[in-house]
């Protein structure tokens, strides 16, 4: 916006200037004057506007990390099923407020870091309620979401064994059906063409339900282990702002860490203390090293 509003007033002197040097009608050096400074001010008033739906946001966001605070000492008393209804609550509330900011449809999910076979993967741990029951049976299969064959969890990895500031630590895309060197366990990109000029044909066959995204990592207090992913997402290319959105998850996300993993460690405690139990076992061993160590 800064940009646009740079250079309609760039172009409304180079017309004044020309208008003393041209024989050019004054009324469309006028016309052409009103309508630029429309322009400015259309761009002012949407970064005003801007502004003040973000201060809004940041402070809802205040309020949720209050909130996760507040009920951290709750979930030492839940089972897994109320520690999942209570964080999808959450995972709503941040969408809600992405939601105001962005005027448009916001999905948010917590992943959480599990290991089979000497193979990191993440698993959905809970989303907002509303993309639950959209993408229960499209992305919460059976399929292995591992974390070399997903881009954004694996450039994530990638950056903390760098040993990258917490701050530089993230993924953010907000055209997704541009970036051809994009994997997702969910995406067959061989059906999708690969062509100079495809940019129509691509967003067009996009398969997944978002073309935006920013995955931020749910750390431990030293950043060097993940306990899990925070995961916004939006079904509109440009659906966030690389520059505060990025900011309100990773401070989430901060907050979030203790409660994802008191939630983690609690419940693989519990079904280590019922070895014969199928569904202990069955827990016990989705939850099993809930944290990577990088």
């Amino acid at each position: 916006m800064n940009t646009t509003g740079n250079i309609a007033s760039i172009l409304g002197l180079i017309l004044a200037i020309t208008a003393l040097f041209t024989e050019t009608t004054h009324y469309v050096i006028s016309a052409l004057g009103i309508f630029l400074f429309s322009i400015v001010a259309m761009v002012f008033w949407i970064q005003r506007n801007s502004a003040k739906h973000y201060n809004i946001a940041q402070k809802k966001s205040q309020d949720i990390h209050y909130e996760i605070i507040r009920d951290y000492k709750k979930y030492e008393h839940y089972n897994l099923d109320k520690s999942i209804l209570e964080l999808s609550i959450v995972c709503q509330e941040i969408a809600k407020m992405l939601s105001n900011v962005r005027h448009c449809d916001v999905s948010v999910c917590i992943k959480y870091t599990n290991k089979k076979n000497d193979t990191y993967y993440v698993k959905t741990l809970c989303r907002d309620p509303k993309s639950y029951y959209a993408r229960k049976e499209k992305y919460d299969s059976q399929k292995l979401d591992t974390i070399d064959r997903n881009t954004d969890f694996k450039e994530i990895f990638e950056k903390i064994d760098e040993k990258k500031d917490w701050k530089e630590v993230f993924f953010f895309a907000n055209y997704l059906p541009q970036k051809h060197q994009y994997e997702n366990t969910h995406l067959d990109s061989r059906k999708l063409p690969d062509y100079p000029l495809s940019h129509f044909s691509r967003n067009k066959k996009w398969p997944l339900c978002y073309k935006s995204t920013i995955v931020v990592p749910i750390l431990s207090d030293g950043n060097k282990d993940i306990y899990g992913y925070l995961c916004v997402d939006s079904p509109h290319n440009r659906g966030f702002n690389k520059k505060h959105d990025i900011c309100l998850m990773q401070d989430l996300a901060l907050f979030l860490a203790p409660t994802i993993r008191l939630v983690c460690e609690r419940h693989l405690k519990t079904y280590h203390n019922d070895e014969n139990s199928d569904k202990c076992r069955k827990k016990k061993a989705e939850l099993e090293e809930c944290s990577v160590e990088v």
